[in-house]
């Protein structure tokens, strides 16, 4: 369910306020952080009552919020074309001012299981490509005419697993709460559970703060449980804004909730998504927890009236098993066409060599990703 279980999908308009997905992606994934964005709406339901909107991420996705009227109150849905999603029935929002909220159903019919059949049907052909030939078998066949080929087909029917029918709700509530924002989600299919909490608060270089906690259910791949706790402030300048931030995540992997198949062992995972280490059992395939420290950056600035350029990096070390991670770059464009607005994100080889990207000549991509909106 794209809008509630996948909540993070949101826009809104102006060229230097223009909000996506992949504007927030461009300024280092720091969702929750810019309340001028939408995709402030998909952590906190309440404040989806600030706009007008329809919008696609890559094309994968359609959602929209309308107010009606002129009241506060606005509503929201939205529908994806992941695998689960195409059974959604309803992806609704709606909010007041006051109160949001979220509500998706989706239902799975049943799935019969097919085992694995393999066919053989035998065949005499004549030169003219008759098939009713008469031949018990290929011996005869061949001896009634010289010309005559026989043929063995083999049909092979694949299997099908079987799967359960079942539906599965999807619920969001937001409202301010203790001078700053709340938000719940909480999915009946797997048990997934979000609280998001935000609040203005001075600390050091900070202004404002935010708590994030995640318990993952049946789904869940190795990490069970996080917990974020950020910090951070945007300073305002006559070329645009940037944000400095800081945050302590609890990250609790734990490899023997490992659902992704045969295609991808534990030890893999535990390899490329965790600090690796022997757990009590001397298992070299468990997962140590994880307490990183963050470090955030974004920059915003406008290069024309319709252009918008945008960078955010990212940096983290893992205080517990002491092993820091790469400082992760990204960048991206806003374009404002009137009452459309485009989103893209740019890949940082394009600045090494700018001019093959100008004239079409580049050998690799100039995007990946997208967000397309329409504003009224």
């Amino acid at each position: 369910m794209k809008l509630a279980k996948n909540i993070l999908v949101l826009m809104c308009a102006g060229a230097m306020m223009m909000g996506s997905t992949e504007r927030v992606n461009a300024l280092g994934g720091t969702y929750g952080m810019w309340s001028d964005d939408v995709t402030d709406a998909g952590m906190f339901p309440h404040h989806m009552t600030k706009w007008n909107t329809a919008w696609t991420d890559n094309g994968d996705d359609v959602n929209a919020f309308w107010k009606d009227g002129e009241s506060t109150t606005t509503w929201g849905f939205g529908f994806g074309t992941d695998t689960d999603e195409q059974h959604d029935l309803m992806n609704m929002m709606w909010g007041n001012g006051t109160y949001g909220v979220t509500f998706g159903v989706n239902m799975i019919q049943e799935v019969l299981e097919v085992e694995g059949v393999t066919a053989v049907t035998a065949g005499c052909t004549n030169a003219a490509g008759d098939t009713d030939v008469v031949a018990a078998d290929e011996a005869a066949c061949l001896l009634a005419d010289g010309t005559n080929l026989w043929t063995d087909t083999v049909v092979g029917v694949d299997a099908v697993e079987g799967i359960a029918s079942g539906s599965a709700i999807d619920l969001g509530f937001g409202m301010a709460v203790a001078g700053g924002d709340l938000g719940f989600f909480y999915g009946t299919g797997n048990g997934d559970m979000a609280l998001n909490f935000r609040k203005p608060m001075n600390l050091w270089l900070f202004d404002q703060m935010m708590i994030n906690f995640n318990m993952y259910g049946e789904e869940a791949v190795a990490m069970p449980m996080a917990f974020n706790a950020s910090f951070w402030k945007i300073t305002p300048g006559e070329n645009g804004h940037g944000l400095f931030g800081m945050g302590v995540r609890y990250a609790d992997y734990e490899t023997t909730n490992w659902t992704g198949g045969a295609d991808m062992d534990e030890a893999v995972y535990a390899a490329d998504y965790c600090v690796a280490g022997v757990d009590d059992d001397e298992d070299p395939t468990a997962c140590n927890d994880a307490l990183y420290l963050d470090w955030n950056f974004a920059m915003e600035t406008p290069m024309k009236d319709w252009a918008t350029f945008r960078v955010g990096f990212n940096k983290g070390f893992d205080l517990m098993n002491m092993a820091g991670t790469a400082l992760a770059p990204s960048m991206g464009l806003g374009f404002d066409y009137g009452g459309f607005n485009l989103d893209m994100s740019v890949e940082k080889t394009m600045f090494n060599d700018p001019v093959k990207y100008f004239w079409g000549r580049n050998a690799g991509t100039l995007t990946s990703s997208f967000s397309i909106s329409y504003n009224w």
